[in-house]
Protein backbone atom coordinates (compact mmCIF):
# COMPACT_ATOMS: atom_id res chain seq x y z
CA UNK A 1 0.00 0.00 0.00
CA UNK A 2 1.22 3.48 -0.91
CA UNK A 3 0.37 6.68 1.00
CA UNK A 4 0.65 10.07 -0.72
CA UNK A 5 0.76 13.71 0.36
CA UNK A 6 1.53 16.91 -1.53
CA UNK A 7 3.16 20.02 -0.14
CA UNK A 8 5.55 22.73 -1.30
CA UNK A 9 5.29 21.46 -4.89
CA UNK A 10 6.57 18.05 -3.80
CA UNK A 11 4.81 14.70 -3.67
CA UNK A 12 5.74 12.88 -0.47
CA UNK A 13 5.18 9.14 -0.38
CA UNK A 14 5.42 6.29 2.08
CA UNK A 15 4.97 2.58 1.41
CA UNK A 16 3.45 0.29 4.02
CA UNK A 17 6.88 -1.32 4.46
CA UNK A 18 8.10 2.01 5.88
CA UNK A 19 10.15 3.30 2.93
CA UNK A 20 9.65 7.01 2.24
CA UNK A 21 10.65 9.40 -0.49
CA UNK A 22 9.72 12.31 -2.70
CA UNK A 23 8.72 12.90 -6.31
CA UNK A 24 8.32 16.03 -8.34
CA UNK A 25 4.61 16.60 -9.07
CA UNK A 26 5.12 15.76 -12.75
CA UNK A 27 6.61 12.39 -11.76
CA UNK A 28 3.54 11.21 -9.83
CA UNK A 29 1.66 9.68 -12.76
CA UNK A 30 4.64 7.86 -14.25
CA UNK A 31 5.86 6.47 -10.93
CA UNK A 32 2.49 5.25 -9.67
CA UNK A 33 1.71 3.53 -12.98
CA UNK A 34 4.86 1.43 -12.51
CA UNK A 35 3.37 -0.16 -9.38
CA UNK A 36 2.25 -3.83 -9.46
CA UNK A 37 -1.34 -4.73 -10.30
CA UNK A 38 -3.52 -4.76 -7.18
CA UNK A 39 -1.63 -1.94 -5.44
CA UNK A 40 -3.72 0.32 -3.22
CA UNK A 41 -2.95 4.05 -3.04
CA UNK A 42 -4.28 6.38 -0.33
CA UNK A 43 -4.07 10.16 -0.55
CA UNK A 44 -6.07 13.20 0.55
CA UNK A 45 -8.89 14.17 -1.76
CA UNK A 46 -7.90 17.82 -1.37
CA UNK A 47 -4.67 17.05 -3.24
CA UNK A 48 -5.46 14.11 -5.52
CA UNK A 49 -9.23 14.29 -5.95
CA UNK A 50 -9.81 18.01 -6.52
CA UNK A 51 -8.68 19.83 -9.69
CA UNK A 52 -6.70 23.04 -9.67
CA UNK A 53 -8.59 26.34 -9.89
CA UNK A 54 -7.54 29.97 -9.99
CA UNK A 55 -7.73 30.06 -6.17
CA UNK A 56 -6.02 26.72 -5.50
CA UNK A 57 -3.50 26.30 -2.72
CA UNK A 58 -3.69 22.57 -2.04
CA UNK A 59 -4.35 21.50 -5.65
CA UNK A 60 -1.63 21.06 -8.25
CA UNK A 61 -3.21 19.03 -11.07
CA UNK A 62 -5.82 20.05 -13.64
CA UNK A 63 -9.11 18.18 -14.08
CA UNK A 64 -7.93 16.64 -17.38
CA UNK A 65 -4.67 15.43 -15.81
CA UNK A 66 -6.47 13.80 -12.91
CA UNK A 67 -9.13 12.11 -15.06
CA UNK A 68 -6.46 10.68 -17.36
CA UNK A 69 -4.50 9.40 -14.35
CA UNK A 70 -7.62 7.77 -12.90
CA UNK A 71 -8.31 6.00 -16.18
CA UNK A 72 -4.75 4.69 -16.45
CA UNK A 73 -4.78 3.49 -12.82
CA UNK A 74 -7.97 1.56 -13.55
CA UNK A 75 -6.44 -0.08 -16.62
CA UNK A 76 -3.45 -1.13 -14.51
CA UNK A 77 -5.74 -2.48 -11.76
CA UNK A 78 -4.44 0.03 -9.19
CA UNK A 79 -7.03 1.35 -6.75
CA UNK A 80 -6.88 4.95 -5.57
CA UNK A 81 -8.63 5.88 -2.29
CA UNK A 82 -9.27 9.54 -1.52
CA UNK A 83 -9.33 10.40 2.18
CA UNK A 84 -11.03 13.45 3.68
CA UNK A 85 -8.64 16.06 5.09
CA UNK A 86 -10.37 15.97 8.48
CA UNK A 87 -9.32 12.34 8.96
CA UNK A 88 -5.65 13.23 8.59
CA UNK A 89 -6.03 16.04 11.12
CA UNK A 90 -7.92 13.81 13.58
CA UNK A 91 -5.48 10.93 13.48
CA UNK A 92 -2.46 13.22 13.59
CA UNK A 93 -3.82 14.61 16.85
CA UNK A 94 -4.37 11.10 18.19
CA UNK A 95 -0.71 10.31 17.52
CA UNK A 96 0.38 13.69 18.98
CA UNK A 97 2.17 14.53 15.74
CA UNK A 98 2.99 18.04 14.57
CA UNK A 99 1.72 19.14 11.17
CA UNK A 100 4.02 18.04 8.37
CA UNK A 101 4.05 15.98 5.20
CA UNK A 102 5.64 12.86 6.67
CA UNK A 103 3.49 13.16 9.78
CA UNK A 104 0.38 13.31 7.59
CA UNK A 105 1.48 10.12 5.87
CA UNK A 106 1.94 8.41 9.23
CA UNK A 107 -1.51 9.59 10.31
CA UNK A 108 -3.10 8.19 7.13
CA UNK A 109 -1.38 4.85 7.61
CA UNK A 110 -2.50 4.67 11.25
CA UNK A 111 -6.06 5.56 10.22
CA UNK A 112 -6.20 2.70 7.70
CA UNK A 113 -4.71 0.20 10.18
CA UNK A 114 -6.94 1.20 13.10
CA UNK A 115 -10.25 1.45 11.21
CA UNK A 116 -11.38 -1.71 9.39
CA UNK A 117 -13.90 0.33 7.35
CA UNK A 118 -11.51 3.19 6.51
CA UNK A 119 -10.90 2.22 2.88
CA UNK A 120 -14.52 1.24 2.31
CA UNK A 121 -15.69 4.68 3.39
CA UNK A 122 -13.17 6.69 1.38
CA UNK A 123 -14.09 8.46 -1.83
CA UNK A 124 -13.24 6.80 -5.15
CA UNK A 125 -11.93 8.73 -8.16
CA UNK A 126 -14.82 10.38 -10.06
CA UNK A 127 -15.46 9.83 -13.77
CA UNK A 128 -15.60 13.60 -14.25
CA UNK A 129 -15.72 16.80 -12.22
CA UNK A 130 -19.05 18.09 -13.52
CA UNK A 131 -21.48 19.02 -10.76
CA UNK A 132 -24.50 16.72 -10.93
CA UNK A 133 -27.98 18.27 -10.86
CA UNK A 134 -28.88 16.55 -7.59
CA UNK A 135 -25.69 17.85 -5.96
CA UNK A 136 -26.29 21.40 -7.22
CA UNK A 137 -29.85 21.28 -5.88
CA UNK A 138 -28.58 19.92 -2.57
CA UNK A 139 -26.00 22.71 -2.23
CA UNK A 140 -28.70 25.35 -2.72
CA UNK A 141 -31.15 23.56 -0.42
CA UNK A 142 -28.54 23.09 2.32
CA UNK A 143 -27.33 26.69 2.18
CA UNK A 144 -30.87 28.05 2.30
CA UNK A 145 -32.08 26.10 5.32
CA UNK A 146 -28.73 26.64 7.04
CA UNK A 147 -29.15 30.39 6.66
CA UNK A 148 -32.69 30.23 8.05
CA UNK A 149 -31.60 28.02 10.96
CA UNK A 150 -28.97 30.61 11.88
CA UNK A 151 -31.48 33.46 11.80
CA UNK A 152 -34.17 31.84 13.91
CA UNK A 153 -31.63 30.61 16.48
CA UNK A 154 -30.65 34.23 17.18
CA UNK A 155 -34.18 34.87 18.50
CA UNK A 156 -34.31 31.72 20.66
CA UNK A 157 -36.83 30.13 18.27
CA UNK A 158 -39.48 32.61 19.31
CA UNK A 159 -39.59 35.40 16.70
CA UNK A 160 -43.05 36.42 15.52
CA UNK A 161 -42.10 35.74 11.88
CA UNK A 162 -40.67 32.33 12.68
CA UNK A 163 -43.57 30.04 11.81
CA UNK A 164 -41.27 27.03 11.64
CA UNK A 165 -40.51 27.04 15.38
CA UNK A 166 -44.15 27.89 16.07
CA UNK A 167 -45.17 24.76 14.14
CA UNK A 168 -42.80 22.68 16.25
CA UNK A 169 -44.30 23.99 19.49
CA UNK A 170 -47.89 23.68 18.33
CA UNK A 171 -47.36 20.09 17.15
CA UNK A 172 -45.01 18.89 19.87
CA UNK A 173 -47.55 16.69 21.67
CA UNK A 174 -48.56 14.78 18.52
CA UNK A 175 -44.95 14.52 17.39
CA UNK A 176 -43.88 13.04 20.72
CA UNK A 177 -46.68 10.48 20.51
CA UNK A 178 -45.17 9.27 17.24
CA UNK A 179 -41.52 9.23 18.31
CA UNK A 180 -39.78 6.34 20.02
CA UNK A 181 -39.00 6.70 23.76
CA UNK A 182 -35.27 6.68 22.92
CA UNK A 183 -35.63 9.57 20.50
CA UNK A 184 -37.55 11.58 23.07
CA UNK A 185 -34.87 10.91 25.65
CA UNK A 186 -32.02 11.88 23.32
CA UNK A 187 -33.71 15.07 22.09
CA UNK A 188 -34.88 16.11 25.60
CA UNK A 189 -38.53 15.72 24.64
CA UNK A 190 -39.74 13.61 27.55
CA UNK A 191 -42.74 14.65 29.64
CA UNK A 192 -40.55 16.28 32.28
CA UNK A 193 -39.11 18.49 29.52
CA UNK A 194 -42.50 19.37 28.00
CA UNK A 195 -44.70 20.05 31.01
CA UNK A 196 -44.35 22.24 34.06
CA UNK A 197 -43.78 20.17 37.21
CA UNK A 198 -45.09 22.80 39.62
CA UNK A 199 -47.15 25.95 39.60
CA UNK A 200 -44.04 28.04 40.29
CA UNK A 201 -42.95 28.50 36.70
CA UNK A 202 -42.12 31.13 34.12
CA UNK A 203 -45.54 30.86 32.46
CA UNK A 204 -47.45 31.30 35.73
CA UNK A 205 -49.45 28.27 34.55
CA UNK A 206 -50.89 25.30 36.43
CA UNK A 207 -48.60 22.36 37.20
CA UNK A 208 -48.75 19.75 34.46
CA UNK A 209 -49.52 22.25 31.68
CA UNK A 210 -47.53 22.40 28.46
CA UNK A 211 -44.72 24.93 28.53
CA UNK A 212 -45.03 27.97 26.28
CA UNK A 213 -42.89 28.23 23.18
CA UNK A 214 -39.72 29.86 24.50
CA UNK A 215 -39.10 27.78 27.66
CA UNK A 216 -40.15 24.58 25.88
CA UNK A 217 -37.86 24.96 22.89
CA UNK A 218 -35.05 26.17 25.11
CA UNK A 219 -35.32 22.93 27.09
CA UNK A 220 -35.19 20.65 24.04
CA UNK A 221 -32.30 20.06 21.64
CA UNK A 222 -34.04 22.49 19.30
CA UNK A 223 -30.80 23.51 17.61
CA UNK A 224 -30.61 19.98 16.17
CA UNK A 225 -34.34 19.49 15.65
CA UNK A 226 -34.97 22.67 13.63
CA UNK A 227 -32.81 21.63 10.61
CA UNK A 228 -34.99 18.51 10.37
CA UNK A 229 -38.17 20.62 10.44
CA UNK A 230 -36.71 23.01 7.85
CA UNK A 231 -36.26 20.13 5.42
CA UNK A 232 -40.07 20.07 5.19
CA UNK A 233 -41.22 23.58 6.11
CA UNK A 234 -40.21 27.07 5.04
CA UNK A 235 -39.60 29.90 7.49
CA UNK A 236 -43.15 31.16 6.88
CA UNK A 237 -44.67 27.78 7.76
CA UNK A 238 -45.46 26.67 4.20
CA UNK A 239 -44.36 23.23 2.96
CA UNK A 240 -40.96 22.93 1.24
CA UNK A 241 -41.11 20.47 -1.69
CA UNK A 242 -37.95 19.73 -3.67
CA UNK A 243 -37.59 21.62 -6.95
CA UNK A 244 -36.69 18.46 -8.86
CA UNK A 245 -39.59 16.29 -7.64
CA UNK A 246 -42.39 18.51 -6.38
CA UNK A 247 -42.52 16.33 -3.24
CA UNK A 248 -41.03 16.62 0.23
CA UNK A 249 -37.41 15.51 0.42
CA UNK A 250 -36.63 11.86 1.16
CA UNK A 251 -34.39 10.59 3.92
CA UNK A 252 -31.62 9.16 1.74
CA UNK A 253 -31.07 12.44 -0.13
CA UNK A 254 -31.26 14.57 3.02
CA UNK A 255 -29.02 12.23 5.02
CA UNK A 256 -26.25 12.23 2.41
CA UNK A 257 -26.51 15.64 0.73
CA UNK A 258 -28.07 17.97 3.32
CA UNK A 259 -26.92 16.60 6.67
CA UNK A 260 -23.79 15.21 4.96
CA UNK A 261 -23.74 11.97 6.93
CA UNK A 262 -21.86 10.31 4.08
CA UNK A 263 -18.28 9.12 4.61
CA UNK A 264 -16.79 11.77 2.33
CA UNK A 265 -17.93 15.36 2.74
CA UNK A 266 -16.56 18.91 2.51
CA UNK A 267 -14.43 20.20 5.37
CA UNK A 268 -16.83 23.15 5.72
CA UNK A 269 -20.10 21.25 5.85
CA UNK A 270 -22.36 24.16 6.80
CA UNK A 271 -24.89 25.07 9.48
CA UNK A 272 -27.16 22.02 9.22
CA UNK A 273 -24.44 19.51 9.94
CA UNK A 274 -22.92 21.80 12.58
CA UNK A 275 -26.26 22.00 14.41
CA UNK A 276 -26.68 18.24 14.31
CA UNK A 277 -23.13 17.12 15.00
CA UNK A 278 -21.30 19.91 16.83
CA UNK A 279 -24.16 21.40 18.87
CA UNK A 280 -26.15 18.16 19.09
CA UNK A 281 -24.23 14.89 18.96
CA UNK A 282 -21.12 16.39 20.57
CA UNK A 283 -23.10 17.64 23.58
CA UNK A 284 -25.14 14.42 23.84
CA UNK A 285 -21.97 12.31 23.73
CA UNK A 286 -20.28 14.35 26.45
CA UNK A 287 -23.33 13.92 28.68
CA UNK A 288 -23.85 10.20 28.05
CA UNK A 289 -20.17 9.30 28.41
CA UNK A 290 -19.38 11.82 31.15
CA UNK A 291 -16.68 13.43 29.00
CA UNK A 292 -16.71 17.06 30.07
CA UNK A 293 -13.88 19.25 31.25
CA UNK A 294 -13.94 21.10 34.56
CA UNK A 295 -15.45 24.08 32.75
CA UNK A 296 -18.29 21.88 31.51
CA UNK A 297 -17.23 21.82 27.88
CA UNK A 298 -17.18 18.54 25.88
CA UNK A 299 -13.72 16.99 25.81
CA UNK A 300 -12.03 16.54 22.40
CA UNK A 301 -12.19 13.14 20.70
CA UNK A 302 -8.41 12.91 20.92
CA UNK A 303 -8.83 12.43 24.70
CA UNK A 304 -10.94 9.29 24.27
CA UNK A 305 -9.39 5.88 24.84
CA UNK A 306 -9.68 3.29 22.10
CA UNK A 307 -12.45 1.54 24.05
CA UNK A 308 -14.34 4.81 24.58
CA UNK A 309 -14.05 5.69 20.90
CA UNK A 310 -15.39 2.26 19.93
CA UNK A 311 -18.36 2.68 22.29
CA UNK A 312 -18.99 6.19 20.99
CA UNK A 313 -19.13 5.01 17.39
CA UNK A 314 -21.04 1.76 17.87
CA UNK A 315 -23.57 2.89 20.48
CA UNK A 316 -23.79 6.67 21.02
CA UNK A 317 -23.47 7.81 17.39
CA UNK A 318 -25.75 5.00 16.23
CA UNK A 319 -28.45 5.99 18.74
CA UNK A 320 -28.15 9.65 17.76
CA UNK A 321 -28.47 8.95 14.02
CA UNK A 322 -31.50 6.74 14.64
CA UNK A 323 -33.12 9.56 16.60
CA UNK A 324 -32.49 12.07 13.80
CA UNK A 325 -34.04 9.68 11.27
CA UNK A 326 -37.01 9.05 13.57
CA UNK A 327 -37.59 12.81 13.78
CA UNK A 328 -37.27 13.21 10.03
CA UNK A 329 -39.69 10.41 9.13
CA UNK A 330 -42.39 11.51 11.57
CA UNK A 331 -42.14 15.25 10.88
CA UNK A 332 -42.38 14.51 7.15
CA UNK A 333 -45.46 12.36 7.72
CA UNK A 334 -47.14 15.12 9.74
CA UNK A 335 -46.35 17.82 7.17
CA UNK A 336 -47.63 15.56 4.38
CA UNK A 337 -50.88 15.06 6.28
CA UNK A 338 -51.36 18.73 7.22
CA UNK A 339 -50.49 20.13 3.78
CA UNK A 340 -51.91 17.34 1.65
CA UNK A 341 -53.76 19.63 -0.77
CA UNK A 342 -50.86 22.06 -1.30
CA UNK A 343 -48.37 19.25 -1.85
CA UNK A 344 -50.73 17.51 -4.28
CA UNK A 345 -50.84 20.70 -6.36
CA UNK A 346 -47.04 20.94 -6.26
CA UNK A 347 -46.66 17.35 -7.43
CA UNK A 348 -49.23 17.89 -10.18
CA UNK A 349 -47.48 21.01 -11.48
CA UNK A 350 -44.14 19.22 -11.47
CA UNK A 351 -45.61 16.28 -13.42
CA UNK A 352 -46.79 18.67 -16.17
CA UNK A 353 -43.33 20.19 -16.71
Amino acid sequence: MLFLDLGNNTVHYMFSNGSVGQWRPDELFEETLKLPSGTQIVGESAHFGTPRSSFSKAQYYTADELILWYEQLKVNNIQLYLAAEKETVKWRKRLSLDKGDNQDLMALEFFVKECPTALKNMKRPPKDFNIKDAIAEANSFRNEIGSVANKIRRFDYCHEDDKCSLWLHDNIVELCERLSPKTREIMCMEDDDLYWSSKNNGDNAPAGSLKSQKPLLKQMRTCSIIPVVLCHLNHDGSPRPRESTGSLAGWSWVKNEIFLQKPYRPVKAGTCRSNLQHHGLRQYTATVMNKRSKSGQPMPLSSYTKEEETYRKTVVVKDWNKAVKDLFVNIKAMVNEQFKDELSVSEYVFAQV
